[in-house]
C-alpha cells in the first residue's frame, strides 16, 4: 500500500496557506461533524499538533481514510465510532497522552501500521491489537511491562519497535516466536534478563537491537572496557590503535554550529594539526536513541576500527573534554567523543534511503540508480568486510542497510562502500554460541543488501562474480543453520580494495 497523495478529495482536508492552527482544527472538525468531509472521500488526513484532546464521534464516518496522523496532541482516548475507519492502513499517535492502547483499535479492518511512540502507555489490552492485519507496530518510549498474546498472533508482522520500555522476559508472550514474517525488532533499553531464545533462532529476523538490557549489560561492560584500552595495553590482535587525543588538537571551531545533531550527540567539522579534515562527534553519553545508546555506539566503532577494516567509516581517535560543547546537548563537566575520517560528500554518498511505508523493511533507492558489476561487488564486499570486523570484535551492527552505507562510484576511482551508523549496535562474548546465532541473523541482513545491489546491476562489466554473489546471497537469506559466517562471506566475495 502507498501513502495517499494530494487529490481533489484530499485537498478539502488539507491545511490552507496561512491558516492558523485553531482555524484549521475548527474548520476540519466542523466538516467532520457535518458530514461534508466524509462526502468528499478523503484518503489522507494530518491533524498532528493541533491541540486536540478529544475526537468527535463523527470521525468514524471517514470510511475512505487510509492515512491518519494524530500525533503531538493531548489525546488519551478514542471514541467507539473510531472502528468506522474501515479503510485506514496507517495511524500515528506519536507524542500523545495515552496510558492505555484503546481496545477499539482491535476492531480495525485494514490497519497495517500503528504508532504510539513516546506516549505514556502502561497497558496494552489483548483486544487492542488488530492481529489479522497489523504488520508494523511502534510502541517505543513508553512504560510497558508486558504485551498480550494477540501480538504474537500477528502473522503479518514484519517490523516491531519496542525500545525504551520496561519489558521483561515474562512480559513477552511465547507465541511471538510464531511471527515468522518478522524481520526487524527493537528491544533496546528494557528489562530483559535473558535474550529470548526465539530471537536467537528466528528464521526471518535480520535486524535486531538489544542494548541496555540486563541480558546484554555484562557483555557491554566488557566491550566498553576493551574499547577504552589504548597504546601498548590494547589487544594484541588489534591492528590499529585508536589513541586518546586532547580536544585542543582537533581543530574544532566551537563558534560554528554542528554539521548535525541527534539523540546520541552532535558532529562537527574539524581540521587537525596536520591540516587534515576530520569529523568530530561529541556524544551525549547519558542519552538514548530509538535503537540503542551512545556509549555502545562509541565502543563498536572503536573496536571495529582497531581491526584495520577500511570498509567502515573509521574512527581514528578518541577524546575527553572537560566542560560542555555548544550544540552537543551535553551539559556535563566532562564530554567524550570520537574523531572519524572525513569523507568528501562530492565523492561519497548514501547508497539508499530508509524504508518507506510501502517497503516496510526494504530500503528505497533513488530513481534511475544503477551499478556496474564492479560496483555491485564493492557494495557486497564492503559490507561483508565490515561485518567480519564487527563480529570478530563481538559486536552486532543491528542496522546493516544501504541507507547506512557511504558509496563511491567507479568513475570517481576504485568503487568502494563503507558502513556507518553504529547506533543500534550491541555486544556478545566473542566466539560464543549465542554470538554465532547473532552472526547468522546479521548474515541475513547482508544477504538482503547484496540482493538489492544485484537488482541494481546495469548489465555492464564481468557477470561471473555476480552469479557467484547471487548464490551466496541466497544462502544467507535461506535456512538459518546453513548461513555462513562473515569471515566465510569475505573469503568468497573477496577482500575489498584499500580505500
Amino acid at each position: 500500500f502507498g501513502v495517499p497523495t494530494m487529490t481533489d478529495a484530499n485537498a478539502a482536508a488539507a491545511r490552507l496557506p496561512g491558516e492558523s492552527t485553531d482555524a484549521y482544527r475548527d474548520r476540519i472538525f466542523a466538516a467532520i461533524t457535518s458530514g461534508s468531509l466524509a462526502a468528499t472521500g478523503p484518503t489522507r488526513l494530518d491533524l498532528s499538533g493541533l491541540g486536540i484532546s478529544e475526537l468527535p464521534d463523527e470521525i468514524g464516518t471517514l470510511s475512505s481514510l487510509e492515512f491518519l496522523n494524530l500525533g503531538k496532541n493531548p489525546l488519551s482516548t478514542l471514541p467507539s465510532t473510531f472502528a468506522g475507519l474501515t479503510s485506514l492502513k496507517i495511524l500515528f499517535f506519536l507524542g500523545c497522552e495515552f496510558t492505555k492502547v484503546p481496545e477499539v483499535l482491535g476492531e480495525m479492518k485494514s490497519l497495517y501500521m500503528l504508532s504510539f511512540k513516546a506516549n505514556k502507555v502502561e497497558e496494552v489490552p489483548a483486544a487492542s491489537i488488530p492481529y489479522r492485519t497489523l504488520g508494523w507496530l511502534i510502541l517505543s518510549d513508553n512504560n510497558i511491562q508486558s504485551l498480550p498474546d494477540t501480538v504474537g498472533k500477528c502473522e503479518n508482522m514484519r517490523k516491531l519497535l519496542l525500545a525504551g520500555n520496561k519489558l521483561t522476559n515474562a512480559g513477552l508472550p511465547d507465541n511471538m516466536a510464531h511471527m515468522t514474517k518478522l524481520e526487524l525488532i527493537r528491544l533496546a533499553d528494557n528489562n530483559l534478563a535473558e535474550v529470548p531464545a526465539w530471537i536467537a533462532s528466528h528464521p526471518s529476523l535480520a535486524w535486531v537491537a538489544l542494548a541496555a538490557n540486563p541480558a546484554t549489560e555484562g557483555w557491554s561492560e566488557d566491550a566498553n572496557a576493551r574499547a577504552m584500552l589504548s597504546g601498548a595495553s590494547f589487544e594484541a590482535a588489534s591492528k590499529v590503535d585508536v589513541p586518546v587525543v586532547d580536544w585542543s588538537e582537533l581543530g574544532v571551531d566551537e563558534d560554528e554550529p554542528p554539521l548535525g545533531s541527534g539523540a546520541s550527540g552532535a558532529v562537527y567539522a574539524a581540521t587537525d594539526r596536520n591540516g587534515s579534515r576530520t569529523a568530530v562527534k561529541v556524544y551525549n553519553l547519558g542519552g538514548k536513541t530509538s535503537d540503542g545508546r551512545p556509549r555502545d555506539e562509541m565502543a563498536a566503532s572503536v573496536l571495529a576500527s582497531r581491526t584495520g577494516c577500511r570498509s567502515i567509516v573509521r574512527t581514528t581517535a578518541r577524546f575527553v573534554k572537560k566542560g560542555s560543547v555548544d550544540g552537543s546537548r551535553v551539559e556535563d563537566s566532562r564530554v567524550e567523543g570520537l574523531v572519524m575520517e572525513y569523507l568528501d560528500p562530492g565523492e561519497w554518498h548514501s547508497l539508499g534511503g530508509p524504508p518507506s511505508f510501502d517497503t516496510v523493511t526494504r530500503d528505497v533507492y533513488p530513481a534511475g540508480i544503477s551499478l556496474d558489476a564492479a560496483e555491485v561487488v564493492a557494495v557486497a564486499g564492503g559490507l561483508a568486510a565490515a561485518g567480519a570486523a564487527l563480529h570478530g570484535a563481538g559486536a552486532i551492527h543491528g542496522d546493516v542497510y544501504a541507507h547506512n552505507v557511504l558509496f563511491r562510484r567507479s568513475r570517481r576511482g576504485v568503487p568502494a562502500a563503507k558502513l556507518g551508523d553504529f547506533g543500534a549496535a550491541f555486544f556478545y562474548p566473542p566466539g560464543s554460541e549465542i554470538g554465532r546465532e547473532f552472526e547468522r541473523t546479521e548474515a541475513r541482513a547482508w544477504g538482503i543488501a547484496a540482493t538489492e545491489a544485484l537488482e541494481l546491476w546495469d548489465g555492464t562489466g564481468d557477470r561471473g562474480p555476480l552469479d557467484a554473489l547471487k548464490r551466496l546471497a541466497l544462502e544467507c537469506v535461506g535456512e538459518r543453520g546453513k548461513r555462513p559466517s562473515f569471515a566465510e562471506i569475505v573469503a568468497r566475495v573477496g577482500e575489498p580494495e584499500e580505500v
